[in-house]
């Protein structure tokens, strides 16, 4: 093969490789390659630190081959991973914690090889550069004071840290579970949005928020750096109810941008203090909360155990809170991770341009609906139920999926008592109703 010929090669995959990830003409949605591009994620805080190079890989393929498109990690050590063997730190170490004007140009070599690792599989590294922990006056880092990166270090680790993700198409969360106390930790987010964009200006940037809040200051929600809202449901006994009300609150804030859900509850994870685990139902009814609410720009799913990268009989300092987590290999598995890729396709495949939340006074408890631009309307029912095809319900044409199979229903109507009844079926489970203008 002649240089001419390897040339054009290393050109064509370095052009594929460096493939960005754009915002569509709707404001609402994201691009790839001039194509409708669903965020789903899979939650990898850990995945610097924690898992050796060859777990990385099988864990990446696993990933891949099942659909997801992007993968959620933390630049630096996630505060409450679990603990590994291996011991790889970005900084240097002290009695005192890390010394942030020394950073080990091994570490964030190691880091960029995890990220180009993603890349190479077509999925989207979403790096995280600032989790709460390294801000000053936030709820982690009242927690742990040591690890709040100084002032005077901020902006060398940010110029570090994107230099490091940026030759591999990476989307930004340039804040981790973070509120926003003090104008201090204010200022250290609006630093990391500003150097984003100095360094990668194609590259897009959100703030990933703590559990439940909705409130982002104004100086942050209006930046021209800020591309795509992000918020999380969390992991209370609530969840169903939190994902879809901050679905509909994002999609009032202006001005308008694509909304994802990036930390709804993990399936397997403890539920707070209340006892029990979150089953895949239970997470499936998170993200189709979300999706039909407002955040139709994509979901993020998560396992207890992959994103702390557990390991059998090596601790992990929550385990009293959220239980003990799953060991990675285990959790990986999971079936809640094809009920996402699934919940994906179809939309890819019904609203690539979006929807509207919309209100039906015939929804059941924890039902939501959405209406495309076309007039078709999806309907998530978390139990079976006959559906009154009253009002803005009538008239359409009506396909079923069961979610947990996840394969189509026999539809049928019947009339009782003078209503016209979408029928109920014959299995006890979640399902999504497709209705399509005749």
């Amino acid at each position: 093969m002649n240089s001419a010929s390897l040339a054009f090669i290393w050109s064509f995959w370095y052009n594929r490789a460096m493939e960005r990830t754009s915002i569509a003409p709707d404001r609402r949605s994201f691009e790839r390659s001039g194509r409708p591009w669903f965020y789903l994620a899979d939650t990898a805080w850990s995945g610097v630190t924690n898992p050796a190079d060859d777990e990385w890989e099988r864990y990446l393929d696993h990933r891949a081959e099942q659909g997801f498109t992007a993968i959620q990690i933390n630049l630096l050590p996630q505060w409450d991973r679990s603990l590994s063997p291996l011991a790889v730190h970005p900084f240097a170490r002290s009695s005192q914690g890390y010394d942030f004007t020394a950073p080990a140009s091994e570490y964030f070599a190691a880091a960029s090889n995890r990220l180009a690792a993603v890349a190479d599989r077509g999925m989207v590294p979403a790096v995280v550069l600032l989790w709460c922990n390294y801000v000053p006056d936030t709820w982690a880092s009242a927690r742990r004071p040591e690890d709040v990166i100084p002032e005077e270090a901020l902006d060398g680790y940010l110029r570090l840290a994107v230099r490091c993700a940026r030759d591999h198409a990476p989307v930004y969360l340039v804040s981790g579970d973070t509120d926003f106390p003090s104008p201090r930790s204010i200022a250290y987010y609006r630093t990391g949005l500003r150097i984003v964009k100095d360094l990668d200006p194609d590259g897009l940037t959100t703030l990933h928020i703590k559990g439940a809040l909705h409130e982002i200051p104004d100086e942050l929600l209006t930046a021209d750096e800020l591309d795509f809202y992000s918020f999380q449901s969390g992991h209370g006994k609530d969840h169903w109810d939190t994902a879809g009300a901050l679905a509909r609150v994002f999609r009032e804030k202006r001005p308008a941008r694509p909304i994802i859900n990036s930390e709804p509850c993990y399936e397997g994870i403890g539920v707070g203090q209340s006892g029990g685990r979150f089953t895949a139902k239970q997470v499936r009814l998170a993200a189709w909360q979300a999706v039909l609410g407002g955040a139709n720009a994509g979901v993020a799913y998560g396992a207890h155990g992959i994103w702390s990268w557990h390991r059998p009989g090596l601790g992990f300092g929550s385990a009293g809170f959220w239980g003990a987590p799953f060991a990675w290999e285990d959790a990986l598995r999971f079936e809640g991770a094809d009920d996402y890729a699934f919940l994906r396709r179809l939309a890819l495949d019904l609203i690539p341009q979006g929807l509207e939340p919309m209100e039906a006074d015939a929804l059941p408890p924890s039902a939501c609906a959405g209406r495309t631009p076309d007039g078709t309307v999806l309907i998530y029912l978390p139990d079976a139920c006959d559906l009154p095809l009253v009002d803005e319900l009538g008239g359409l044409s009506w396909t079923r999926w069961d979610l947990e199979s996840r394969t189509p229903l026999t539809v049928r109507i019947v009339e009782t008592e003078g209503t016209r009844l979408l029928w109920k079926g014959c299995r006890n489970g979640d399902s999504l109703l497709v209705g399509k203008p005749s």
